[in-house]
């Protein structure tokens, strides 16, 4: 990593209201090389200008927002790797017996303790990894990750891979079940469909694809491959999380970090784009690069309002207005003059009803001429 660069992928926000993209749409098996075979029509959207006026602020965070107030979220730094060992922390993913599960860019998953914070916990390596990006969860007791050997900006093509294994509560001894290859170069964010676990999706940064992997057949296709979903001219990665609301309403969540959005397309219950669907842009943010980007996401329990790792040491949440009208923003963590965020790269919510109002976050830390922090993991009570 070059200098302050706080992450794999930085990310940038610019809020928007509701801005319709055309999107070249194609199928392809994981064993082709993704071309566009049909450009779907556009029609754009009329814009809010205030709106948009609003949301442009939020490049510029007022200062005071740094100091906490009864209404501003507690921040809680539980670990943070030492400049001796700077590990770069990607993802995370709470499990069911209040654990959290982390992706690095180390040999290793990690395993971590929030109620009793030590150093994390490194798991037996899966094969031809050196790296984790995304985590998700298939059962209680069984997950997903992708993986591969670092090779600069992605990882060997050749090398990737989502690793299928079993990890029982307080266990530290993952079984490896089934390891499906990809073939893409950095296969990122990852998501279980809501209403069947069997397929998972995941975002490829540096082709803008989204891919559909069936793990019963181990099958991998193209379901989207678009320039809408590529990085931008200083920020080379796109495509990078993704997530569901909690009562599935129809529609795939993403980030596309090197153009700096929050965005959603249309997807069936089986993990499939129906044939016309637009991409619509619900949050932007200007002058995306490598430290002012969008990365991993979550929706609260209400599935109204999804909060968004910024790797600008900030945390946003975005919400629907009435109606499913209009989308607006705000930054409801800044760091505090306690715990400052180096480059936050993942939230997730914590497990359980009191879980609700809990939010772990995940930071890649700083590299720089003269300074050198490790990654961060960090408690947000809302």
């Amino acid at each position: 990593m070059s200098l302050r660069r706080p992450g794999f992928w930085a990310r940038q926000a610019k809020s928007s209201y509701k801005n319709q993209i055309n999107i070249p749409f194609s199928h392809h098996t994981q064993t082709q090389t993704p071309t566009p075979t049909s450009t779907l029509t556009s029609t754009s959207a009329s814009t809010d200008k205030m709106h948009l006026h609003h949301l442009a602020l939020l490049g510029a965070i007022p200062l005071s927002l740094a100091h906490p107030s009864p209404s501003t979220p507690s921040i809680t730094e539980l670990f943070a790797y030492p400049p001796t060992n700077p590990i770069f922390l990607e993802n995370l993913l709470p499990l069911p017996d209040s654990r959290l599960l982390l992706s690095s860019f180390s040999p290793s998953l990690l395993l971590f303790s929030p109620n009793s914070p030590t150093t994390p916990t490194a798991l037996t390596p899966f094969p031809n990894c050196t790296s984790y990006t995304g985590l998700t969860s298939l059962s209680p007791t069984t997950y997903a990750v992708t993986g591969g050997v670092m090779a600069g900006l992605g990882f060997d093509p050749t090398t990737t891979a989502l690793h299928i294994f079993s990890l029982p509560p307080n266990s530290t001894t993952p079984t490896l079940l089934n390891s499906i290859p990809l073939n893409y170069p950095l296969p990122n964010g990852l998501l279980a469909l809501p209403s069947n676990k069997s397929i998972i999706l995941s975002a490829d940064s540096l082709t803008g694809s989204i891919l559909r992997i069936d793990t019963t057949t181990n099958t991998v296709t193209t379901i989207l491959q678009s320039p809408q979903l590529l990085g931008g001219t200083v920020f080379p990665l796109g495509i990078n999380g993704l997530a569901a609301r909690p009562l599935f309403d129809g529609y795939l969540y993403f980030t596309v970090s090197g153009q700096g959005y929050f965005g959603r397309i249309k997807l069936s219950n089986q993990g499939y784009i129906p044939s016309g669907s637009q991409i619509q842009v619900l949050a932007q943010i200007q002058d995306p690069g490598w430290v002012n980007a969008f990365d991993d996401l979550d929706f609260d329990h209400t599935g109204k309002s999804a909060y968004i790792a910024w790797q600008r040491g900030r945390v946003v949440k975005v919400t629907q207005g009435a109606w499913g009208q209009q989308w607006t923003q705000e930054a409801i963590v800044n760091g505090t003059e306690d715990v400052t965020l180096k480059g936050v790269t993942a939230v997730k919510f914590a497990k359980g009803w009191s879980g609700r109002k809990v939010l772990f976050a995940t930071t890649g830390g700083l590299e720089g001429e003269n300074d050198q922090v490790g990654g961060q993991v960090v408690r947000i009570d809302l």
